[in-house]
């Protein structure tokens, strides 16, 4: 296998402290960001933290059903029929 030696640094590709330029012009981005902090798909991923029991709980019930359900499908329906009844 052969080995190159590395190029060796010249003088004038040493940027002294204080006198390093950007090789490429900065690109303009939008600083601004969005209020709403939506995914790919238009829903927002926000997590639960479940102690052993209730995450045990929810693998048990999720493969009760032939097409096994989601987690996410699961605690969407659940926090859907939470919130309806909160409505009320």
């Amino acid at each position: 296998m052969a080995t190159r030696k590395p190029t060796p640094l010249a003088a004038d590709l040493i940027a002294r402290k204080g006198e390093a330029a950007a090789a490429m012009a900065p690109t303009t981005t939008s600083t601004t960001a969005s209020s709403e902090p939506y995914g790919t798909k238009g829903t927002v991923s926000p997590t639960a933290r479940l102690d052993p029991e209730r995450y045990h709980r929810l693998v048990a019930y999720a493969a009760r059903f032939v097409l096994r359900k989601t987690y996410q499908d699961i605690l969407v329906e659940a926090l859907d029929v939470y919130l309806d009844q909160m409505a009320e």
